[in-house]
């Protein structure tokens, strides 16, 4: 009995992207890590303008920024990396 009350479960490890507007939050069709790395790429899905890759939020008009960075693993993927206007 005390091993099963000892164990504890995990959390979940992919998670709907949110809109990065702190006045937002609205949910956009993609799936992130939890340091918001594209789950499956899906990065040619984006908008590109001024010299940007961007996922439009549906809720507030805003663009969350794509940009390619290094995971854990060293790995380059596409990440949400912040919300202009």
């Amino acid at each position: 009995m005390e091993n099963a009350a000892a164990k504890q479960t995990k959390g979940p490890t992919i998670f709907a992207l949110r809109c990065l507007s702190p006045n937002c939050n609205t949910l956009l069709a993609y799936e992130v890590d939890k340091d918001n790395f594209l789950y499956i790429d899906l990065s040619w899905t984006a908008r590109h303008a001024d010299a940007m890759d961007f996922l439009p939020c549906p809720g507030c008009g805003g663009k969350n920024v794509l940009e390619s960075a290094t995971d854990a693993k060293g790995a380059r993927r596409p990440r949400v990396t912040r919300f202009v206007l």
